[in-house]
């Protein structure tokens, strides 16, 4: 008989695995290429969907670790996109999201493991992550050399607070636009 933890974990692993698949198939379908030419044409791709582009570039933030898709290089493109300010609120609304997506992950993941394997040194690890963690979670997620996938995965898996990781993620994602600034005054291909 099949536990409920393994049923869980087999659907999160059903998840991920449609996820990457719908994405990949997304990235081949919309002929998503990363030269001028295809730079513009998501510019005027993302203009014609109107109030929808900013949604659909969240879903994209919030996904594009199943696509293979690095947070820089899709934060530029929302700089590209929305310019300056609206590439910083569209992507640090889609970086809070992805954050927290990939924490439930791990914490639906793993966090039973760590208090299995740990048993009452868990509580006072937990208590010292609680209070330091999202310390090491802001300084750790920082841009633009901050790693956001594995700062996420780890803050789950450790048991932090939500509102703890919330709120360390939050001005990181803020800053992590630096690399869309210059980008949103690039000129349209010809």
């Amino acid at each position: 008989m099949i536990s409920p933890r393994w049923r869980r974990r087999s659907a999160v692993i059903g998840f991920v695995t449609v996820a990457y698949l719908v994405g990949s198939t997304a990235q081949e379908q919309l002929g998503i290429s990363f030269n001028a030419e295809g730079l513009e044409e998501f510019r005027q791709w993302v203009a014609g969907l109107g109030w929808l582009g900013p949604a659909v570039y969240i879903l994209l933030v919030i996904f594009r670790l199943f696509i293979g898709l690095s947070s820089h290089l899709v934060l530029i493109l929302g700089g590209l996109a929305f310019g300056v300010a609206g590439g910083i609120l569209w992507g640090t609304i889609g970086i809070v999201l992805s954050g927290l997506v990939l924490f439930y992950l791990a914490r639906l993941l793993g966090a039973d493991w760590v208090r299995n394997r740990f048993g009452d040194q868990y509580t006072g690890m937990m208590d010292r992550i609680q209070r330091v963690g999202a310390i090491a979670v802001f300084v750790v997620t920082a841009h633009p050399v901050g790693l956001l996938t594995p700062a996420h995965l780890a803050a789950g898996l450790v048991g932090l607070r939500t509102r703890d990781f919330a709120l360390a993620v939050a001005p990181p994602a803020l800053t992590a636009h630096r690399n869309s600034l210059p980008c949103s005054a690039v000129p349209s291909v010809p």
